[in-house]
């Protein structure tokens, strides 16, 4: 779903192509439905010298990315909106 504000900043061309909002909405069901039908797990681990710094550097982009998120987030249907990632 190319967006003026976006256009020049994504290389366009092999695996990289627009697509209709439609598109979007049905992969993104399609994924939902998929993922809703296994367990999932999350393992949170890490091996660095500085676990604090990591921690807080980890947090610092997740920070970013619901920032970038939530800029964009009335463009998105809400089931879009409801898979956001959400910190504490």
């Amino acid at each position: 779903m190319g967006e003026p504000e976006s256009e020049e900043g994504v290389r366009w061309g092999g695996r990289n192509v627009s697509t209709s909002p439609e598109v979007f909405e049905h992969l993104f069901e399609k994924v939902r439905t998929h993922l809703s039908e296994r367990d999932l797990y999350v393992f949170d681990s890490f091996v660095v010298a500085d676990a604090d710094a990591y921690g807080a550097k980890a947090r610092e982009l997740a920070a970013l990315f619901q920032s970038d998120f939530s800029q964009c987030e009335d463009m998105v249907s809400p089931k879009v909106r409801a898979a956001g990632l959400k910190l504490d």
